[in-house]
């Protein structure tokens, strides 16, 4: 019997490691299938954070190019008072004076620049050295420490007078008598001191502009209306003035 039985333990042991052993197999055969589900999970998810990111450059990279392409179709700027023409176009005047603005404006002043230089002998000269470039702008001042020396002359300005067409023409051409002479009393000065023109220090304000200066230009502005035979009321006008308006807010 105690042989029998111990045959029958020893029988039953290798039974037992079996046991043992499909149970480790399972456990490990579990173990292995959840690690690939959790990187099937994980490879899903990761697939998806790129396929967003993707996404959201695609959809980065169109906004641009439509972008691009709406500023590239843009129509050039146009003059707010005159729709259908276009500023930024540019004239170069007696091989010098580079005009710059809408077509109206150009050709403006290009006609007030020849009535000068056949009329005015005593200002064309000075306007054709002290100013280097005319440009429309929202209003008038005289740049004179640009190069070159720039005068910004405001539509409104250049054409004054539609109904009366010489009577803006004249006045046109007596602004650029006058701004010009600003511009002469600047490099006047720096001429006189050693300075070549646009450098640094700048001559003092009341050099080439304020009240006294004013009056000079308005003088010199006065005797090329004389010359270019302006219209009595252009001239009545300028004799009034002062000089005080440079101290008034500029609105033209």
């Amino acid at each position: 019997m105690d042989v029998l039985h111990a045959d029958r333990t020893k029988t039953s042991a290798p039974a037992d490691d079996v046991d043992a052993c499909h149970s480790l197999d399972r456990d490990g055969w579990k173990s292995w299938l959840k690690r690939s589900q959790n990187l099937a999970v994980n490879a899903a998810k990761a697939t998806k954070e790129v396929g967003m990111k993707l996404n959201l450059w695609r959809t980065i990279c169109l906004v641009c190019v439509v972008c691009a392409l709406m500023v590239i179709g843009l129509p050039e700027p146009t003059y707010r008072g005159r729709q259908n023409e276009k500023v930024m176009e540019s004239l170069i005047f007696d091989e010098t004076i580079t005009i710059v603005g809408s077509e109206a404006f150009i050709d403006q002043v290009r006609k007030a620049l020849t009535l000068l230089q056949s009329k005015s002998p005593s200002s064309y000269p000075v306007v054709k050295k002290y100013i280097g470039r005319i440009k429309e702008g929202t209003t008038s001042g005289m740049y004179a420490y640009y190069n070159p020396p720039t005068f910004q002359m405001s539509a409104k300005e250049a054409l004054l007078n539609e109904s009366n067409k010489d009577y803006a023409l004249q006045w046109c051409a007596s602004v650029i008598v006058h701004d010009a002479y600003h511009s002469k009393k600047y490099h006047d000065y720096q001429a006189a001191h050693g300075h070549s023109p646009g450098s640094h220090p700048y001559p003092p304000i009341y050099v080439w502009a304020g009240e006294a200066v004013e009056r000079e230009c308005l003088a010199f502005q006065r005797k090329v209306c004389g010359e270019i035979g302006a219209y009595q009321t252009i001239c009545e006008y300028l004799k009034k003035c002062d000089g005080r308006y440079c101290e008034a807010p500029r609105n033209w």
